[in-house]
């Protein structure tokens, strides 16, 4: 069975972040400085499993480590964390979804510094009794694992007067490297140099999707049965804060009956349309939390396909947002013990 990609319709809600408000994050609303910064990623992993990246960030002179999110927009500090000379509060209301519940708070204005580089941007202020359990991960029984902030990186997508941290720092892209095995600390770059930009393949974030929708940088890209060839194609959804494994959701099921262990391959046309990135995986029938692994499962709401590959692309590419282009690059990892990798071809 072949699903077509002018068969996807718009998504109203896929579990993703989405915010409240009218003013579209982009590349205009502030001046680019081209500055390069650079700063830590570092890894927790909780006694569940689970992992969580943090990045160092200074907001007024409190130092804070920050949970790194690709699925939401604006930088959101939790409360009594910051002195009242960090920052001030506009008491304008601010709300995001996230994942299944929202936080609350009121659009605030800070001084921010990422690496070498720091700017007076908009934030929120979450308030006090507020709900922010995605940044409080205290219930592990490890001490000193909940962070203070949410920093919020998606390219696109609608918020209440939140801006765009790093455009607001004036990047114009922004390199993403997550810790791995062979690199236990990764590295979060604000205007990469040409150097580094160098290898990346272009993919563009499909704009009929956002920012009026849930989702948040979407692209599109097909899972293949490299037995039978078939084809199952759809928006793919990539996000640093969410499990390993890629889940294949859509209203008719499909895959769903192809046999445990079939070879698959996730292919995300490029921007010059010649270019392919792809990633080796297997049915998986069980959890799909193996970055290797792809369930499949029928969405009951009826939604069309969706393809949520979670951390896993993050861990087989470097990647490369492109504020200006508005794509994401992928230039291809060493390969891990495991076999796990990523390519591009022409």
């Amino acid at each position: 069975m072949t699903v077509s990609l002018r068969k996807i319709a718009l998504i109203a809600a896929v579990g993703c972040a989405v915010s409240f408000g009218s003013h579209e994050a982009s590349a205009q609303d502030v001046g680019f400085n081209d500055v390069r910064a650079e700063a830590p990623i570092h890894q927790t992993v909780l006694a569940r499993g689970s992992r969580h990246y943090g990045v160092p960030i200074r907001v007024g002179k409190t130092e804070i480590e920050a949970i790194l999110d690709s699925g939401t927009l604006g930088l959101r500090v939790v409360p009594g964390v910051l002195s009242a000379d960090d920052a001030r509060s506009t008491n304008r209301p601010d709300r995001v979804n996230v994942g299944p519940g929202q936080i609350d708070g009121s659009v605030g204005l800070a001084k921010v510094a990422i690496g070498e580089t720091s700017r007076p941007i908009t934030m929120q202020l979450i308030a006090e009794g507020a709900r922010y359990a995605e940044l409080d991960l205290t219930n592990d029984p490890r001490p000193s694992s909940g962070y203070k902030a949410l920093l919020g990186t998606s390219i696109r997508g609608f918020d209440n007067g939140i801006a765009q941290p790093l455009v607001a720092l004036g990047a114009r892209r922004w390199l993403v490297d997550l810790p791995r095995v062979d690199a236990p600390t990764g590295r979060l770059v604000l205007n990469p140099t040409s150097a580094e930009t160098a290898g990346f393949a272009s993919v563009p974030i499909q704009r009929q999707f956002g920012p009026t929708g849930s989702l948040h940088d979407p692209l599109t890209g097909c899972i293949v049965n490299g037995t039978t060839s078939e084809r199952v194609c759809g928006v793919v959804l990539m996000n640093v804060q969410a499990p390993r494994g890629i889940t294949v959701s859509s209203q008719a099921g499909v895959g769903t009956l192809w046999a445990p262990t079939t070879p698959l391959v996730l292919e995300l046309a490029g921007a010059d349309r010649r270019v392919h990135v792809s990633v080796p995986l297997t049915v998986n029938s069980g959890t799909g939390t193996d970055r290797t692994g792809v369930r499949f499962q029928r969405n009951p709401q009826g939604l069309p396909v969706v393809i949520a590959t979670g951390s896993s692309l993050y861990e087989a590419f470097s990647i490369l947002a492109d504020v200006e282009h508005d794509t994401i690059g992928f230039k291809p990892r060493p390969v891990l013990t495991d076999g796990f990798t990523g390519t591009v071809t022409p």
